[in-house]
């Protein structure tokens, strides 16, 4: 299996340290964040193909995807982003209460990609 295939999920910290993905988990009940732990290891074990083919994951715009669970009546989603080769940045989650995607939700996750795209490209230049 190529190394691509094995995509590698990390959250993206805040300046204090802090995750809003992790924030998010943190409120969800133990059975939902055990869901969604288990379906970002499934993906990460399994590939963005698989993960495709069992609509696990799902394109939403402009380089922005949503890993999807759901406990009962109740689904989740994790937007994330492909940073480079097999690294995807999980930018927050919600509960997914609409049949689309929250447009503010969507709006969201351009501002905290675009952000740490930002503070990366920065980093990332003076490390040359």
């Amino acid at each position: 299996m190529d190394v691509i295939d094995n995509p590698k999920f990390e959250d993206i910290k805040r300046a204090d340290g802090t995750s809003e993905f992790f924030d998010y988990l943190s409120g969800l009940s133990d059975k939902e964040q055990a869901k969604i732990l288990s379906r970002i290891k499934n993906i990460e074990e399994f590939g963005i193909q698989i993960a495709q083919q069992n609509q696990w994951v799902a394109y939403l715009d402009d380089n922005l995807y949503e890993i999807r669970s759901r406990v009962g009546n109740s689904q989740q989603r994790e937007i994330y982003f492909r940073l480079e080769q097999n690294v995807y940045k999980i930018t927050h989650g919600f509960i997914k209460k609409t049949k689309k995607t929250p447009p503010k939700e969507l709006r969201h996750a351009q501002e905290v990609k675009k952000r740490f795209l930002k503070d990366w490209q920065k980093q990332k230049g003076s490390n040359d």
